[in-house]
């Protein structure tokens, strides 16, 4: 039998939970029957800077920054221009590295609750997810919003996704970002294009990246 041929993805990312997420869809991608590729991630839990200055790769390699637009207020609104300052910079230090930006605003829970349901609500801080989460996904006995991260129990929601769930969520990120484009316009930083008001979210599109590269288009 032919071996696959197989993709790989270079990713940092915020925290343990999208680094879960992100094992958890290539082994279902690389299950899937209709998967014609296999796809691989290097990811690593770290800042643009670091995670590019670990990289080894020496020919012209795109690496994809997956962080949270966090809150309205100064200090979250300038720590993420930082972010986005840095992965611009990345270029001067490893000039084969071009980096882009998947963000979820305000935090990678829309993302996740997108995959069985519609998140159309305003909110302030990313644990005013958590009463929607553990609803969706049943946590009966996960009591805050930091208990639901931790692994165990992050394992519990990834168990009750599938990959059809995760085209359901592209689409409608997709309709977030319709609708939003509708009513506002994207704010541009360094080269790098996002809605300030949330809810939005880019992330789909390296999920789409990823699923194309899977199934071979």
């Amino acid at each position: 039998m032919m071996r696959k041929e197989n993709v790989q993805f270079y990713l940092s990312v915020d925290g343990n939970t999208e680094e879960l997420y992100f094992k958890w869809l290539k082994e279902r991608l690389n299950s899937s029957p209709n998967a014609v590729r296999t796809v691989s991630f290097d990811i690593k839990q770290k800042k643009p800077s670091s995670y590019a200055k670990s990289l080894s790769v020496l020919t012209e390699t795109i690496a994809y920054h997956v962080c949270d637009k966090e809150t309205s207020s100064i200090s979250d609104k300038e720590k993420f221009k930082r972010t986005l300052a840095e992965m611009k910079d990345i270029h001067k230090i490893r000039p084969c590295i071009t980096y882009k930006l998947a963000y979820s605003n305000i935090s990678f829970e829309l993302w996740l609750l997108l995959h069985k349901t519609s998140c159309n609500g305003i909110k302030k801080t990313a644990s005013d997810y958590f009463p929607n989460i553990k609803k969706t996904f049943s946590l009966d006995g996960v009591v805050s919003f930091n208990e639901y991260k931790e692994e165990k129990n992050f394992n519990r929601v990834l168990s009750q996704l599938s990959l059809k769930d995760v085209k359901e969520a592209i689409k409608r990120a997709e309709e977030i970002q319709r609708n939003n484009a509708a009513v506002q316009q994207e704010t541009v930083y360094k080269g790098y294009s996002f809605f300030e008001d949330n809810p939005s979210l880019n992330i789909h599109c390296l999920i789409q990246k990823i699923f194309d590269a899977s199934e071979g288009r």
